[in-house]
């Protein structure tokens, strides 16, 4: 099925039984009633379905990725769809197998383009953010800044606003008061 996530999720969704995909991670856990809210959403029309991540963590350097986390809960344009109707999944060619890094995010385009609305659910997911130290957090960047550019190179506009310090910094403006609370994990 292939090193990469992308190709072993289309491997899964080859093999999946169901009318209805949702894609998860080893390092997340589910609220109660994501599963079952993400299927009626995707039961009420040409759905694809987003579900909030709450990032969790220990070390100092996950408690920065999950304070950075809690920025993007409320902005739906960044957000990624993990539910999908099966059909559509296959219609839109399933997830890139060249990218490990925006594929979500193409997947999201791609099934927008075929006049799929991205909704989200109101449950969460918990995410262990995984970041023991800064020089573990600084591979893990340069894991995904390595292949972020195949990204960049189909959807250029949508690269240009997730990746610019103006659209970043008006997140972290929107949501002052949550950083404010935790001034030292906010200057990292």
């Amino acid at each position: 099925s292939g090193y990469e996530r992308s190709s072993q999720r289309n491997s899964g969704a080859k093999l999946a039984k169901g009318k209805y995909l949702i894609f998860l991670d080893a390092d997340m856990e589910l609220d109660e009633n994501v599963v079952s809210e993400t299927i009626r959403l995707l039961r009420g029309g040409k759905r694809i379905v987003s579900i909030p991540e709450i990032g969790q963590g220990k070390s100092f350097w996950e408690k920065v990725l999950s304070l950075e986390r809690t920025c993007y809960l409320e902005e739906k344009d960044i957000h990624a769809a993990r539910g999908f109707p099966k059909i559509l999944f296959l219609m839109a060619g399933g997830y890139d197998t060249k990218m490990f890094a925006g594929e979500d995010w193409d997947l999201t385009l791609r099934c927008k383009k075929l006049k799929a609305r991205l909704v989200s659910t109101k449950s969460t997911i918990k995410h262990y953010e995984r970041a023991k130290s800064l020089t573990e957090l600084i591979k893990k960047d340069n894991y995904y800044i390595s292949n972020i550019h195949l990204f960049a190179k189909k959807h250029p506009m949508q690269f240009a606003k997730y990746a610019s310090f103006h659209y970043r910094g008006w997140l972290f403006l929107k949501n002052y008061k949550q950083l404010i609370k935790h001034p030292i994990l906010t200057s990292a």
